[in-house]
């Protein structure tokens, strides 16, 4: 009754989009199904938003919707105007259904392929083992990259530098798009080069701890503000013995002693609401909440221990 509904056949018509030179899919015919459901799907969406109340145009809930289709858009059409062609060593079976999905074409070796190796209007030429860059001819018309390059511009919705992803050459770290960076607290180096690219800041705070050492050290004063400070008075005394400057400097000292007064009386009755309420907590919740922490404290532990790591690495690739 379903299939009745939307009109469609029940049961189902199975189609074969398997290729006769043993290719997973048949990319001729996928890109004319695709198509025709394109066409379908950008007439109904005509419609709709001609169905549309002027009421709702003006919420924010219909700019929040306009702006999803428009990312929706933008990566349906991520490999629009590329062309790949894959080496017999490659995944095919992912990558071609991966490469049409978001607005790409393909060639193989095989007799019904599109697009031969020696095809002028392949972009891509996608390798998949160890080569000697110094023994093979490449085309300086085309890149030659991994699969891996493709597998990370989906995930992070954006087109990657080629140069990064060489045969031969080892590929950058490969993110996880299951990983929520900020409720993890860390966010890795390949992280920021990819925000970088696609021009957008992504900020990660470490878990918060509640105990007393994390506390003394938030409430010490910061000392370089102090020296800073003395070396700006030495400058101005050596360039300028007005009074009136003198008096500035003495403002000024005087203002950063008051933020420091503020910022510890502020930690000072954040801390004590901690304690007033740890006291109005009952035993059952007192227990949780200690797990809560140890929880955290294990986290934060790791953040660091991954941080350390890194700068080794760093270090050692300097």
């Amino acid at each position: 009754k379903l299939y009745t509904d939307v009109g469609l056949n029940y049961p189902p018509k199975r189609m074969d989009l398997k290729s006769k030179d043993g290719s997973k899919i048949n990319l001729k015919t996928v890109m004319e199904m695709q198509e025709v459901a394109l066409n379908k799907l950008y007439g109904k969406e005509a419609q709709d938003k001609k169905d549309i109340s002027e009421e709702f145009i003006n919420t924010p809930e219909y700019a929040q919707m306009i702006q999803r289709e428009e990312s929706l858009s933008k990566l349906r059409n991520l490999f629009t105007n590329k062309v790949f062609f894959f080496n017999r060593e490659v995944p095919r079976y992912s990558l071609e259904f991966l490469v049409p999905a978001f607005g790409g074409e393909f060639g193989y070796e095989g007799e019904e392929s599109l697009y031969k190796e020696s095809d002028k209007k392949i972009t891509h030429h996608i390798m998949d083992r160890n080569v000697d860059q110094s023994k093979i001819q490449f085309d300086v018309k085309k890149d030659y990259i991994v699969p891996q390059w493709v597998y990370d511009c989906i995930n992070h919705q954006v087109i990657l530098p080629a140069s990064q992803y060489k045969p031969g050459s080892p590929p950058p770290p490969h993110l996880s798009p299951f990983i929520d960076n900020k409720l993890e607290g860390y966010l890795p180096r390949r992280q920021e080069e990819i925000n970088q690219i696609k021009g957008i800041t992504e900020e990660v705070f470490e878990p918060e701890v509640d105990e007393d050492e994390a506390f003394e050290d938030e409430v010490l004063p910061p000392k370089p503000v102090d020296a800073e400070m003395d070396e700006q008075g030495n400058e101005a005394n050596k360039f300028d013995d007005e009074s009136s400057d003198s008096d500035e400097l003495e403002t000024q000292k005087q203002k950063i002693k008051k933020s420091k007064m503020k910022t510890k009386l502020k930690l000072s009755l954040e801390n004590e609401r901690k304690e007033l309420g740890k006291l109005l907590m009952t035993k059952k919740q007192r227990r949780l909440y200690g797990r809560i922490n140890y929880s955290l404290r294990r986290k934060r532990n790791f953040i660091q221990k991954l941080k350390d790591k890194r700068e080794k690495l760093e270090q050692g690739n300097e």
